[in-house]
């Protein structure tokens, strides 16, 4: 589903805070997704933004182009309740998503019931993102 319909589809989503758990998540093609967990709703989900070329302006600045919203993709991942739960279901995060087919990673650790502790330092917080709308 495209963002909006995302958004559309439950109104708590649009004035949540959501907490971001990486940004550089790739599927198979090498396609990035980014990785967000929506606090009034449970829901982990991935979205998925294509990467427009950069256009010059008369000036010779750069900028990104801002994307239609049906292209911006949303797949809901599952519901994990609270923050603490998201946070053990993805403990490793930050080391896992530049690896290959990554967001693999964070489906499969959604899917189990009980994933693994992992070793060496906690990851760091997510940064909190500001409810869209």
């Amino acid at each position: 589903m495209d963002i909006e319909h995302f958004y559309d589809g439950n109104p708590k989503r649009r004035s949540s805070r959501e907490y971001t758990f990486g940004s550089d998540w790739t599927d198979e093609g090498g396609t990035r997704w980014e990785v967000n967990w929506v606090e009034d709703t449970g829901e982990l989900y991935a979205m998925r933004e294509p990467r427009e070329p950069l256009e010059m302006d008369p000036f010779g600045d750069s900028r990104v182009p801002s994307m239609p919203a049906d292209v911006v993709t949303v797949e809901i991942l599952g519901n994990l309740g609270d923050l603490e739960a998201v946070e053990s279901a993805l403990d490793g995060w930050s080391r896992a998503q530049g690896e290959a087919s990554s967001l693999d990673w964070v489906r499969s650790r959604i899917a189990m019931d009980h994933p693994p502790a992992s070793e060496g330092s906690p990851d760091p917080a997510p940064d909190s993102l500001p409810g869209a709308g």
